[in-house]
């Protein structure tokens, strides 16, 4: 893994890639013990999942694939309205590697993009200049390669990764996600040096979800479960 890079992104800068948005809503929300998803709880007016969507859209992908699973048809109310695809996740259960197979699948249809960034449905804090900055870093980097944010020297999300990888992420299996893939290519791994330490908060407790409804726009001064 290389050192993180902290010089300055030029965002302004057209993006001369495609970059697929993988956002992975399908869990269980099993930590929170809830009856109802947590990217369905409110915070500042809108459902968790909608905050992170919005951040998503609001930066250079050029597509946005959402995996549902648990309670997937009231996620896809929620967003409704967005240009996003849909794909299902037939056994939630079975982890995080079932969805971003499926969600993988779904990016591979017709003409396959450059790189797929793996975002997390319930990370609602990351700023859309970050993803803006981490996708031009990833246009600019020779390929293949891995791409992350960092924050005081803590590895977030999300995560993209060139075509070249994609091959590895559909062989996961269990709920480890893409850590697998990336620990065996940690040559190919860049951090991005940010300041937005929404890469590393996820509400996946009541007490994370107490913390952002408290003090959510403080983001600075929450923990991480």
């Amino acid at each position: 893994m290389r050192g993180a890079d902290t010089s300055i992104v030029n965002t302004n800068r057209p993006v001369q890639c495609s970059v697929t948005a993988l956002v992975l809503a399908a869990g269980l929300s099993t930590r929170l013990n809830a009856r109802k998803s947590k990217l369905l709880c409110l915070w500042d007016g809108r459902p968790i999942i909608r905050h992170a969507l919005d951040n998503i859209s609001a930066s250079p992908v050029s597509k946005i694939i959402v995996v549902v699973g648990h309670q997937g048809e009231s996620v896809m109310r929620a967003l409704d309205g967005r240009k996003v695809d849909f794909i299902k996740n037939g056994n939630p259960a079975g982890g995080m590697s079932g969805s971003l197979i499926a969600g993988l699948q779904k990016a591979n249809e017709g003409e396959r993009p450059d790189g797929v960034m793996v975002c997390l449905g319930d990370m609602p804090l990351i700023q859309s200049s970050t993803i803006s900055a981490l996708v031009q870093r990833f246009s600019e980097s020779p390929k293949p390669c891995i791409w992350r944010p960092a924050c005081k020297g803590r590895a977030g999300h999300p995560v993209i990764f060139s075509t070249g990888l994609l091959d590895d992420l559909t062989g996961l299996q269990g709920d480890r996600g893409a850590k697998k893939v990336i620990e065996a290519n940690g040559h190919l791994v860049n951090d991005l040096a940010v300041e937005d330490a929404g890469v590393l908060f996820d509400v996946d407790t009541r007490h994370s979800l107490d913390q952002l409804r408290e003090n959510g726009k403080g983001v600075k001064n929450l923990s991480h479960d």
